[in-house]
């Protein structure tokens, strides 16, 4: 059974790859959206529903395939980073 960290990674992804073309979220929108899963992405156990909302209101937000690129970008760049995200679990 796929774990939650893979399926929220999953979720995300087909979301922000699923859309039509133009730009206009930001990094600090994204990390805004994403914030509530943070303990989620670090510690794992059960998202929370703040965390499944900024996931819809991200889906609902980034509505272009630009916007969408941009959006996953954003948690590539803060993966590598490691900043805030801790996002090792998402890789199981």
């Amino acid at each position: 059974m796929a774990s939650p960290q893979i399926v929220l990674v999953a979720m995300v992804s087909v979301m922000l790859l699923s859309a039509p073309y133009a730009a206009a979220i930001t990094c600090g929108e994204v990390s805004g959206y994403l914030k509530p899963c943070f303990s989620y992405l670090q510690r794992g156990g059960l998202p929370s529903a703040s965390c499944c909302a900024g996931v819809t209101n991200l889906n609902s937000a980034a509505t272009t395939t630009t916007d969408r690129r941009v959006a996953c970008n954003c948690v590539k760049s803060s993966r590598n980073r490691s900043q805030p995200l801790t996002l090792e679990r998402s890789d199981r």
